[in-house]
């Protein structure tokens, strides 16, 4: 279970929580929050371009069975390496 938003703020632990964009803002410019992930149907810019390029990050442009697909490529890579280094 979740703990609730006040909850983790106050005991200012939490490993993840969801929310709109307008109601963190202020928490992710304050530094409070850092954004793992967000879903959108059409890519932010500004701030969240920028610190997505000062991270190094690409933005990710796959859907549907693109999508599926790509993530099955990368399972079976990471399973072809785990087993040419012993790891099954």
């Amino acid at each position: 279970m979740w703990p609730s938003r006040a909850a983790a703020r106050r005991w200012r632990r939490c490993s993840a929580i969801t929310g709109d964009l307008s109601e963190l803002r202020s928490q992710l410019e304050s530094g409070k929050i850092r954004v793992l992930a967000a879903l959108s149907e059409e890519r932010m810019g500004g701030p969240y371009a920028e610190k997505r390029e000062a991270r190094g990050l690409f933005p990710m442009s796959r859907f549907g069975d693109d999508f599926d697909s790509y993530v099955k490529e990368q399972v079976a890579g990471f399973k072809t390496l785990a087993e040419e280094v012993g790891r099954k």
